[in-house]
């Protein structure tokens, strides 16, 4: 039985840490791919790969928490382990899930602030001290920013004899000061990123999937397209000019405007003809070779980005039908009613002891999240609202371009992580554990809890989040009406796309060529 339980935590450490490594891996080539390759800098890489990693980590962490839940009771001898150790075990789990996140705040806060306004005044007038002093200047606002949320959290505390259900107010008990700061700062970028992941990553997971799925024109041929295209422009140009040159007239501005346009749209097709001849390379034929491969891809991720749709709106139905607390709890479920098919999925591959895979799932999740949220900000630019701050370039983008893209990613990453519980709840809160109630076996619930016989542990995850939303019911509002405005501009993005049609993952939009050229 110690030998078994043992085992299935060392396998859940195991994926933990292969997944960590490519996470890692991930995000060092997202950041390689647009960084500027003369304008290179170590320190903007560091900062923003290691952001980026321990962000997605936190929600990694989910299948050693998984595991170790699972590992408390034998199903088939109906034994338990230890208490001592299994709580040893969830501890060192929440130790790891506050250090991530106390990692990611110190990131968001200091060091990309820092770096961000380092980089900003990139002068040749200014000497390094100088450009210390300019970043240390305005991270000073975001460290006090930083200490309000703490402090906050750690005041804002709730009463557990407050606590109606019984479930709750046995875990309200669980937590420390230190720990609430810190909880309670990551639901304030978890609300505040609700609208980055209503917008970039909802635009993202229409476009990007479908984008990736696009043939490859054969270069030969759209050689040819674009050589005719530039031929008519040219001799569109040529008529025009000859038009006032023979006769000396003054040029009109209609006309003056219709050569502007031309002369741009010339251009333009002049960068695209010189793209297509870089394409000849030996390096671009393969590129070309392999999109079949990224066809393939494209068509998972589109799988994908259905499963997690469909797994967001069974569970948000279900929990404005059945949710007992309702508000008062964030819209938690007790049981869940409703079939999941993204929870259903991780919950077969842990009953057949493929931990491994439900571990991979997961990651591909995030991953197909993060990649998309960044196609987003490639084609909508880096805005604050309608104002548009940065735009991301392959291979051109300058490291404050880079280091806000990063701080965009963490705010849907950190939506994500407080919307695990509404995209496969019992996966997350209890894993496949099982337990057995007038001897009938069955799956465990948020009301076995409150059993002081009941052999059910709550994932550590759930009870962060759920300690989240009971200390301040507001967020959990804002997750859970959130999710209706995502669907909404989910498929208010897929009606448009429907609309525009479809264009290479690769290709750039015009708006972004013709920043090039300036």
């Amino acid at each position: 039985m110690a030998d078994q339980n043992q085992n299935l935590v060392a396998v859940g450490w195991t994926t933990f840490v292969v997944l960590v490594g490519a996470t890692v891996a991930l995000s060092y080539g997202i950041i390689k791919y647009y960084t500027d390759r003369h304008d290179f800098n170590p320190m903007t890489t560091l900062v923003a790969v290691l952001t980026l990693a321990s962000s997605l980590s936190i929600v990694l962490v989910t299948s050693v928490d998984v595991a170790t839940v699972e590992s408390f009771f034998d199903q088939s001898t109906g034994t338990v382990i230890s208490l001592d150790i299994i709580e040893e075990r969830e501890h060192e789990i929440r130790t790891l899930y506050f250090v991530l996140m106390g990692i990611t705040l110190g990131c968001s806060f200091v060091l990309i602030p820092f770096c961000y306004f380092f980089f900003q005044a990139d002068y040749d007038h200014i000497n390094f001290s100088e450009k210390i002093a300019n970043g240390l200047k305005h991270t000073f606002l975001f460290m006090i920013i930083a200490g309000v949320l703490l402090s906050l959290g750690m005041v804002l505390t709730v009463d557990p004899d407050s606590v109606a259900e019984a479930w709750l107010h046995r875990i309200t008990k669980e937590q420390s000061p230190f720990e609430s700061g810190i909880s309670f700062a990551i639901a304030c970028l978890s609300s505040v990123g609700m609208f980055a992941w209503c917008s970039y990553a909802a635009y993202g997971m229409i476009h990007v999937p479908l984008d990736m799925t696009v043939s490859v024109i054969p270069p030969d041929r759209e050689e040819e397209e674009v050589v005719a295209d530039l031929s008519t422009i040219r001799e569109q140009i040529r008529s025009l000019q000859s038009r006032y040159t023979m006769t000396g007239r003054k040029m009109t501005r209609k006309d003056k405007k219709d050569l502007e346009d031309l002369q741009q749209q010339l251009q333009l097709l002049e960068r695209r003809n010189r793209r297509i001849q870089q394409r000849h390379s030996m390096v671009s034929q393969l590129c070309d070779r392999l999109h079949p491969f990224v066809q393939g891809c494209g068509v998972l991720w589109i799988l994908v980005v259905l499963l997690m749709l469909a797994a967001f709106g069974t569970t948000s139905v279900d929990r404005a039908m059945n949710s007992s607390c309702q508000e008062r709890c964030g819209w938690a479920l007790t049981q869940r009613t409703i079939w999941n098919p993204l929870d259903e999925l991780l919950l077969a591959c842990n009953e057949n002891d493929l931990h491994p895979i439900s571990g991979g799932i997961v990651f591909l999740m995030v991953a197909v999240v993060v990649v998309c949220t960044t196609g987003a900000l490639v084609r909508l630019g880096l805005r604050f609202v309608w104002v548009k701050l940065h735009q991301l370039h392959r291979q051109a983008s300058s490291p404050q371009a880079l280091l806000m893209a990063v701080f965009y990613l963490i705010f849907v990453l950190m939506a994500l992580f407080s919307l695990l519980l509404g995209i496969a709840p019992q996966y997350f809160t209890f894993g496949a554990q099982r337990t057995v109630v007038d001897g009938e076996k069955r799956a465990c619930t948020l009301d076995d809890m409150s059993r002081e016989s009941s052999t059910c542990r709550m994932t550590q995850i759930s009870i962060i989040l759920n300690q989240q939303l009971a200390t301040l019911p507001f967020f959990g509002v804002c997750f859970f009406v959130g999710l209706f405005v995502f669907f909404a501009t989910f498929f208010l993005f897929a009606l448009i796309k429907s609309i525009k049609g479809r264009q290479r993952f690769d290709d750039e939009d015009p708006a972004e060529e013709h920043q090039g050229l300036l």
